[in-house]
């Protein structure tokens, strides 16, 4: 059973007073909201700067002095976890208002997590940094640190806007996981530096590492180094010896085959589509989304299929193992089905699922790739890649 009880704490800031009520309690982490449906507090800080804190303790900000040039009413607030567009956070997300004020100097915020909530949602704790949400994504501040010990991330930042404990992704090149053999790679946001590709992005706001690198197997060209069509063409190349790229110089963009029939057909891929077909997926098929909103999409290949869960193994997705799809390690991570429909995982809120694609005859699985390079700790059994020193991949 857990108490609560409210105390009236004065934090004086200069010449303004704010009122704060803080929520005590035996046991229980950090992350949930206060008492109610929100957790909020407002109070009024000048260039002399000042505190606040919400009343459940799980959200507070610092201003130094001089961060702002006059009195200025602050609220920090609670934003519903349920809106599909917080689904990557790991804490409850807050809305520090007004919104984009900006400072003179960096000021700090610290959000308390629940470890429970980052253990159910796949995370690593060791991973999690504050971010904030801009022009539908979470975007990681570059000044930020997690202390496990307190449940909390914490990050100096120059602006408001939302904020929320996200997890960071694996270094680029990292191997999240591999399917028959075939591994699949973290992209850590990797947008390609060339403005020729058609996934170049002029101002990547990620602050990341990037690759926009052409990745070959033997002359053939799998794609960009390591967008989610590129482990698709790699893994049917490498596993069936299928050739499903729009050509030899090009992969299509993620949803090419499933827009195009008649090349579709030309491939051998049949289509099927979500919602109206009473053919599930099965092992080996394209799983195709669409964003709601915006012109692109994403696929994977199906790796599992069993108690109405899909499991999937796909890149540039989560950019960290939960990509691999492995139930084993991670068992929350699967589109559901729900009757003829497959749902997409939370991760993915803002995309619906289209339908997915198969092979009209499923050859035998192509075995000319077998073992190549060794590296350090490689995945057994998998096609390890090796890059030159001047970068450029090597040619197995």
């Amino acid at each position: 059973m857990r108490l609560n009880r409210k105390v009236v704490g004065w934090i004086v800031s200069g010449l303004a007073v704010v009122v704060l009520a803080f929520g005590l309690g035996c046991g229980g982490g950090g992350g949930g909201g206060g008492e109610g449906s929100n957790d909020t507090v407002t109070g009024n800080i000048g260039s002399e700067g000042g505190a606040l804190t919400t009343p459940s303790g799980n959200a507070s900000l610092n201003i130094p002095p001089g961060a702002l040039n006059s009195d200025t009413t602050i609220t920090v607030s609670s934003t519903a976890q349920d809106d599909a567009v917080f689904s990557e956070a790991l804490s409850t997300p807050y809305k520090f208002a007004p919104d984009g004020l900006l400072f003179n100097s960096p000021v700090t915020i610290t959000l308390r997590y629940d470890p429970n909530t980052v253990n159910e949602q796949g995370g690593d704790e060791n991973n999690l940094r504050l971010s904030y949400f801009s022009d539908g994504q979470w975007l990681i501040v570059s000044d930020s640190t997690v202390d496990i010990e307190n449940n909390s991330v914490s990050g100096k930042v120059t602006h408001f806007s939302e904020y929320a404990a996200t997890s960071t992704p694996l270094p680029l090149d990292t191997i999240v996981g591999e399917f028959n053999g075939v591994p699949d790679y973290s992209n850590n946001h990797g947008y390609p530096t060339d403005p020729s590709s058609p996934y170049y992005w002029e101002n990547d706001p990620h602050g990341l590492e990037h690759n926009g690198k052409s990745h070959y197997i033997n002359g053939f060209y799998t794609g960009e180094e390591w967008q989610c069509i590129e482990y698709v063409c790699r893994y049917y190349w490498l596993h069936y010896g299928k050739d499903i790229r729009e050509d030899s110089s090009h992969t299509g963009d993620a949803l090419y085959l499933w827009q195009h029939d008649e090349e579709r057909n030309a491939k051998g891929l049949d289509k099927y589509e979500n919602g109206k077909t009473t053919s599930l997926p099965q092992i080996g098929d394209i799983i195709c989304f669409q964003h709601k909103t915006k012109p692109y999409g994403h696929v994977a290949i199906v790796r599992k299929v069993a108690n109405n869960k899909v499991y999937l193994i796909q890149q540039n997705c989560f950019l960290d193992e939960r990509d691999g799809g492995d139930d084993t390690k991670h068992p929350e991570i699967f589109c559901k089905i729900n009757g003829n429909e497959i749902e997409p995982f939370s991760y993915l809120g803002n995309y619906y699922v289209l339908g997915w694609l198969r092979l009209k005859e499923s050859p035998p699985t192509n075995s000319q790739f077998k073992v190549i390079d060794q590296c350090n700790n490689p995945v057994s059994g998998a096609y390890v890649i090796l890059h030159n020193d001047d970068g450029t991949v090597k040619d197995y």
